[in-house]
């Protein structure tokens, strides 16, 4: 679970942070590749249409990146 910060512009505000973050080490390289993936997508588009909910919804973000199996 990664979780972070937009700015209105789709900017990150920080580095994104690691929920729970493990002390396996498979699961610390999934983080980090978490972790990255979400720098690699800064700056996000935020479609003019979804700013209403910026406040509620896009600020502050919560993802669970899962296996794909």
């Amino acid at each position: 679970v990664v979780e972070f910060h937009l700015s209105r512009d789709g900017a990150l505000e920080g580095r994104p942070k690691l929920i729970n973050p493990s002390a396996n080490p498979v699961e610390q390289a999934r983080g980090e590749q978490a972790d990255q993936a979400v720098r690699r997508c800064s700056p996000m588009h935020i479609p003019p249409e979804f700013m209403p909910y910026y406040e509620e919804a896009l600020h502050e973000v919560t993802i669970r990146f899962q296996d794909a199996n």
